[in-house]
């Protein structure tokens, strides 16, 4: 399996994080919608939010978990994919 994603992208000036013990909160001021993420989906956003280009999210993200290469590609695709699909970040 390879990356989905690649290139630069813009998270969404309408979403908020806060972090509360291993969870990540989102809430998407405008249209309400909330979702709680885990630790791992949690250091994703984290990233998306100091970084700009997909590439770059996925290096660290991947130096800073133990998973192997093909599970965490399946995860991070995913968690981009979904990310996009409810205009929480937008991909150039």
């Amino acid at each position: 399996m390879a990356l989905l994603f690649s290139g630069k992208f813009t998270v969404s000036p309408d979403v908020i994080s806060q972090q509360y013990l291993e969870e990540t909160m989102l809430l998407n001021v405008k249209t309400l919608v909330y979702i709680r993420l885990d630790a791992l989906a949690g250091s994703l956003w984290q990233l998306l939010e100091t970084h700009d280009d997909i590439e770059s999210v996925f290096i660290e993200l991947k130096e800073g978990q133990g998973l192997p290469d093909e599970q965490l590609e399946a995860f991070f695709n995913g968690c981009i994919r979904n990310f996009q699909r409810v205009n929480w970040i937008s991909l150039s």
